[in-house]
């Protein structure tokens, strides 16, 4: 080993089979980046940009309506919960999320800030509050109100061409291979493309 002096003054002694610059950059290396999930974080990064909205929107000041078409009126089914030892402390959307298993973070989400999730009294007859902050902690014995808008069914069945692959028919019965994509009867989310509308057209326009 040979020692050498560096511009501090101090000796460094190096093997004669690793080159200086080599060293050098070993004992600086950075370590290796880390990877996990950080959920905390990741709902502090939502935090800020509900306010950053949250202060655009007190900005704006446009009161135009909107009105829907009579085809996409709504109707609204009402749920109340009262928030258990087991969910108070939890921000709203995931505490829906316990609440309705079948609806996603993101639509639990949605519901939040369009306005149709409230704390109301304990009778339900009145609003407390509204709620409109994905990030909002329910406490216990808070009784939360969830409007669910609903798409408005319709009345009857409206007949569609939509191609079916028909095996066998007679004047008693159809056999047919049905798409894997194919919803079977309307039903809330799909209200036509399905089977049955392809049948009501088929039926009453191609069958022999």
């Amino acid at each position: 080993l040979q020692p050498l002096r560096s511009a501090s003054g101090f000796g460094v002694h190096t093997s004669s089979n690793v080159p200086v610059q080599q060293q050098s950059s070993c004992l600086h290396a950075k370590p290796p980046p880390s990877s996990f999930f950080d959920l905390d974080s990741i709902e502090a990064f939502e935090d800020q940009l509900e306010k950053a909205a949250s202060a655009l929107e007190d900005g704006d000041e446009h009161d135009d309506e909107i009105m829907e078409p009579e085809d996409q009126v709504l109707c609204v089914e009402k749920k109340r919960y009262q928030v258990a030892p087991d969910i108070a402390g939890k921000r709203i959307d995931a505490a829906i999320t316990m609440w309705e298993p079948d609806l996603s973070r993101s639509v639990c989400g949605n519901l939040v800030t369009s306005g149709n999730v409230a704390i109301v009294s304990a009778e339900g007859e009145k609003i407390l509050d509204v709620i409109k902050r994905k990030s909002f902690k329910v406490e216990l014995g808070q009784i939360i109100e969830i409007s669910m808008p609903r798409a408005k069914a319709p009345t009857e069945i409206v007949p569609q061409d939509i191609p079916l692959n028909i095996l066998y028919e007679d004047e008693h019965m159809i056999v047919l291979n049905k798409a894997a994509h194919m919803v079977v009867h309307p039903a809330a989310g799909n209200w036509d493309g399905t089977l049955v509308n392809a049948l009501a057209y088929y039926l009453k326009e191609k069958s022999p």
